[in-house]
């Protein structure tokens, strides 16, 4: 959750000056074939363990599996997978690589500098473009690579980082040299590369990464509901002392002592959503007709052209994001949500490409200063898909631009990683049967929070006499820096455990 919204003057900025700039936007390394086509940085989301090559062992050999490239290197049965329908849909987005890359960086230290002349002259997306997007003509050689691929509907961006196209399993193959696989996961059919992607030669220096080509490894919503706590094997519960009780947004202008703080009734801020807003915003007008407040001005931004459904799990996460924004901020002047396609409430169209271009609206758009996203995927994943770098670029513009992206971190730090079999995958702080874990055996962290290009918010624990500040922290860690949501709870901390 964002902590405030009306923070954009000097000590929120300079949250962004330390840019260590490892955003990777000059490309990966290309490896060329003996026939001219080189890698990208997107590599195999499934890889198949060599069967065993003897007789003696040829009774194991009916066992072998695929590894899923994602962290715990978990593993599906290779009778389970098989190749995927060629002529089943798919849609792609290629990031492309950046021009002036040592350039950029430099402008993005001096812009957040104080004493430079440059600061704060932030620029605009036509001058960003200008400076440092993939040029006009890298662009068109993109386009005609994936139309000659069989895909269909190829779009370009405003900013030119990403190109967009729809075609099926049989135009993928054919364009990045990769086999489509489908396989069941974690109670749900998944697809996935099964090889690192390859282009020809002449895209090897514009092409960074091909997303899309995988629903294993998506973002998943941040928030959860208060339960039990169980703590395993090399691993902690996450758990305040003392009695829990539940703040209103509003009231924590009050806790903080926001005192003469200005509203956020002059700014416009972006939530990163995905699926159809519609009971989002009927909740969000019960809200501030219960809290007195004004109802809120509203938008929504559809960021792909896939159906878009109602998902209940992902309405718990946005009405925390707008409700809590609202009452704490005491009113904004506009909430846009950027809503990416999902097909039905399960997900199931939803990748990694679809959100990365919900960020990349919001950027391009330039309308909202402060952009909330409550989302988080296995970093190793995200890395290994070219996610990673290809939200790195988007948010280096962002902040080119003087726009902040405020990112949850998760609930345990640089743990964000627990493995529950309902659930099927790591990188869940919540699992399926109610409780919270963490696992102090894997160290993993979520992106897009990992990116120095935004501000991870993660949260503490917090101890309230009333809507009164109490002094003190409790709980296992303080790992949250922001306000909870409503609904959540805040704990009123008895007296210090002996040591």
């Amino acid at each position: 959750m964002t902590v405030r919204i009306d923070l954009r003057g000097k000590a929120f900025r300079k949250a962004l000056l330390p840019l260590a700039m490892s955003f990777a936007m000059a490309g990966s390394l290309h490896a060329t074939t003996n026939d001219g086509w080189v890698g990208v940085r997107t590599q195999a989301a499934m890889t198949r363990n060599a069967a065993p090559g003897t007789a003696a062992t040829a009774a194991v050999a009916t066992n072998n599996s695929w590894t899923l490239s994602m962290h715990g290197s978990p593993k599906v049965d290779a009778a389970t997978v098989s190749p995927l329908e060629a002529s089943k849909p798919m849609h792609v987005a290629l990031s492309l690589n950046m021009r002036n890359v040592n350039e950029l960086e430099t402008f993005l230290h001096a812009v957040n500098d104080p004493a430079s002349p440059q600061f704060h002259h932030f620029l605009t997306p036509a001058q960003f473009k200008a400076r440092f997007a993939p040029s006009d003509a890298q662009v068109a050689q993109v386009v005609a690579h994936l139309s000659q691929s069989g895909f269909s509907n190829v779009r370009v961006s405003p900013n030119n980082m990403l190109v967009e196209a729809d075609g099926n399993a049989n135009s993928v193959n054919a364009a990045f040299r990769t086999t489509m696989r489908t396989f069941k996961f974690g109670g749900k059919q998944r697809i996935a590369n099964d090889a690192a992607v390859q282009v020809p030669q002449a895209l090897g220096g514009i092409v960074d990464s091909v997303l899309g080509l995988q629903n294993l490894n998506v973002p998943h919503t941040m928030h959860h509901i208060v339960g039990p706590v169980h703590a395993g094997t090399n691993s902690v519960g996450i758990q305040a002392t003392g009695t829990q009780t539940s703040h209103s947004p509003t009231d924590f202008p009050k806790v903080y002592d926001a005192g003469s703080t200005p509203t956020a009734s002059n700014t416009k801020v972006g939530i990163i959503t995905w699926g159809d807003l519609t009971q989002t915003i009927t909740d969000l007008n019960t809200f501030t007709s219960g809290a007195g407040m004004s109802t809120v001005n509203t938008q929504v931004v559809k960021t792909g052209t896939s159906a878009y459904a109602d998902d209940p799990n992902g309405d718990g996460e946005w009405n925390l994001d707008s409700q809590t924004i609202t009452g704490t901020s005491g009113g904004v002047n506009t909430l846009i949500f950027y809503t990416a396609p999902n097909c039905d409430a399960n997900d199931s169209c939803l990748t990694d490409a679809a959100i990365t271009a919900s960020y990349n609206r919001a950027v391009t758009d330039n309308i909202a200063k402060v952009i909330n996203v409550s989302l988080g995927e296995d970093e190793s994943a995200a890395n290994s898909s070219g996610t990673q770098a290809a939200d790195d670029k988007i948010f280096a513009q962002a902040v080119a631009q003087g726009q902040t992206f405020s990112i949850a971190s998760g609930d345990a730090g640089v743990y964000q990683w627990s493995s529950d079999p309902t659930e099927g995958a790591p990188g869940y702080v919540a699992n399926s049967s109610g409780t919270v874990e963490i696992s102090l055996s894997h160290y993993s962290v979520s992106e897009p929070a990992s990116s120095p290009n935004v501000v991870a918010v993660g949260g503490t624990t917090l101890s309230t006499s009333g809507t009164t500040w109490a002094g003190k922290r409790c709980g296992t860690k303080a790992l949250r820096l922001s306000i909870p949501p409503m609904g959540t709870t805040t704990s009123a901390c008895g007296p210090p455990a002996a040591a």
